[in-house]
């Protein structure tokens, strides 16, 4: 007697779905690894020379600038409006220029010297152009400049409108202490 089994509905519809699954997945698969061309862009005749095609470099900024730029908080409570708003070059100025008030001169300050204690405070001695040099911590004030952070080799002052870091001249490098 022959045996001849019959595949029952469900399992004809899971055979059609498995069937289906591998066709889809082929599909796909053939889609994902088909390049389609790019389109042609034509431009203008190629430069003379790589000279001309490539923009000059710009310098670094010095350091001093770039640590000016990153201890002056933009979102500081204090900070007040400019005067005058910003100019892009070649921007025409208006017929009517805002009256800037005289600009306050900062007295020249010098960092003489620097200690960061084992607790993690520290002092600096900062000395203002012909008078004796003064020791202070975070939180004191001189010249209207309050000292708000001290490092191994620089000392950060702010302003009502004025960042200063000071530096130790020939050092660089550091770790702000609080």
């Amino acid at each position: 007697m022959t045996s001849v089994r019959r595949w029952g509905v469900s399992a004809q519809i899971a055979l059609a779905a498995v069937v289906l699954s591998i066709v889809l997945a082929a599909v796909a698969a053939v889609a994902a690894v088909r390049v389609e061309p790019q389109p042609v862009v034509t431009v203008g005749d190629p430069p003379e020379s790589l000279e001309t095609a490539v923009p000059e470099r710009r310098q670094a900024a010095p350091e001093s600038v770039v640590f000016a730029a990153v201890a002056r908080d933009p979102f500081r409570a204090e900070r007040t409006r400019p005067a005058v708003r910003y100019q892009l070059p070649g921007d025409r100025l208006p017929e009517m220029r805002a009256a800037a008030g005289p600009r306050q001169r900062l007295p020249i300050i010098s960092l003489v010297g620097i200690a960061v204690l084992s607790d993690g405070k520290g002092i600096a001695a900062l000395q203002v152009r012909g008078r004796p040099p003064r020791i202070m911590r975070v939180g004191d004030t001189i010249e209207g400049l309050e000292l708000v952070g001290i490092d191994s080799v620089a000392a950060t002052l702010t302003g009502s409108d004025t960042t200063i870091v000071l530096r130790l001249p020939g050092r660089s490098g550091g770790e702000q202490v609080p």
